[in-house]
């Protein structure tokens, strides 16, 4: 009897041991009962290219859980969607996956998911979930009352932004530990991208690049970094440029009806237009389309109109998305995302990203996000 309990034993730490060799994982997730019924989406980085990542199905949600598994090269933050039987996004949210079993928790009370796992997750949680962060989250979660007056409301953000600070210095400092007190290439890496250390202390991200990369290369995390530091140099160029007021330049892109559309030509033929840059794959994007097709419906008989263009890469997904969405207007892209000439001609670092630009060329807004289009509108063409 002993020497089969010992033989399990064996069995179950090689099982194990050589589930992390291999970067299998195994995510099981609960409290999705909120959910139920809809389609769960993974966005993994892409090793070969990291600025266009790859989405796997994870099935649907069946009694409030789901079990989902797959391989990674390296440990990494991935996207976890959850979408309806429209396709429209319901959840998403970023969780660190790992080799070995994990567990996935949805946390109602902060719309966001808990993950447990081996030791990169172990490692982030004793911050991200502990005590004293949960506690000053909830001090902002409890300054927002029902009925509050505008006056009310903005004093509330005020201090809400206060609070946010100080959450953000804490987060630097832990990551900060994190990355001084670790010799873990991936550990490191991801905590510099959690502490968003490239724009709150670009000097020693980069320091901090440069150590990992010479002594153990290149990790999917720290390619990630390099290619958001370069993104965001270009973004401070074109910035110099596009600014409200200043004039915007013109480009040409096939439709997704496969004709060639003119920027230029579609400014002439409206007072105002949106200039729109989004993806398939990007949420928050998608979840601006109702505002963005309910301005257009009000205001395109008025001399309003769009022209998005799509920084995806695989003409099914964009054609699935629109097809999904039914958007109405100029829906452009080249498939080349971060590498299209158009991308770097505006410096698109982030998306949803916008221009409202008069028939002139001259830009009124950006970033008109929610409401904020409409409102816009109705103050422009009213």
């Amino acid at each position: 009897m002993r020497n089969t309990v010992l033989l399990v034993l064996v069995m179950v730490l090689f099982s194990f041991c050589t589930q992390k060799e291999s970067g299998e994982f195994t995510l099981q997730g609960s409290g999705f009962e909120q959910y139920e019924g809809m389609e769960v989406v993974f966005q993994f980085l892409n090793v070969e290219d990291v600025k266009s990542p790859f989405t796997k199905q994870g099935g649907k949600i069946e009694k409030g859980g789901f079990i989902f598994a797959d391989t990674i090269n390296e440990p990494q933050e991935a996207i976890f969607i959850i979408k309806n039987e429209t396709g429209r996004f319901q959840f998403l949210g970023k969780f660190l996956v790992e080799p070995g079993k994990l567990q996935m928790e949805y946390q109602p009370d902060y719309n966001d998911v808990k993950v447990t796992g081996d030791v990169y997750n172990k490692v982030f949680n004793e911050w991200f979930w502990s005590t004293e962060f949960m506690a000053m989250n909830d001090e902002i979660r409890s300054l927002y009352k029902e009925g509050m007056t505008q006056e009310e409301l903005q004093a509330v953000q005020r201090q809400a932004q206060e609070l946010g600070m100080k959450i953000n210095e804490k987060v630097v400092e832990k990551m900060q530990q994190i990355i001084d007190h670790n010799s873990d290439p991936y550990m490191r890496a991801i905590a510099l991208n959690r502490g968003g250390f490239l724009r709150q202390d670009r000097e020693y991200a980069l320091k901090v690049l440069a150590e990992i990369e010479k002594e153990h290369g290149a990790n999917i995390t720290t390619t990630l970094l390099r290619n958001t530091d370069e993104k965001w140099q270009n973004q401070k160029v074109a910035e110099a440029v596009l600014k409200v007021g200043e004039q915007i330049k013109s480009f040409s892109a096939n439709g997704i009806d496969g004709k060639t559309y003119h920027l230029g030509e579609m400014l002439k033929a409206n007072k105002y237009t949106l200039v729109e840059f989004w993806a398939s794959w990007c949420g928050p994007c998608r979840n601006e389309i109702p505002h963005m097709k309910k301005a257009f419906e009000n205001y395109k008989d008025k001399g309003f109109g769009i022209f998005s263009f799509s920084i995806d890469t695989k003409k099914e997904k964009w054609e699935k998305a629109t097809r999904e969405d039914e958007i109405p207007w100029i829906n452009t892209s080249d498939l080349k995302a971060s590498k299209s000439p158009v991308v770097k001609q505006f410096g698109i670092n982030g998306i949803p990203k916008n221009y409202l630009v008069d028939e002139a060329g001259k830009i009124i807004a950006i970033d008109l996000r929610g409401s904020k289009l409409e409102e816009k509108l109705a103050e422009l063409l009213q």
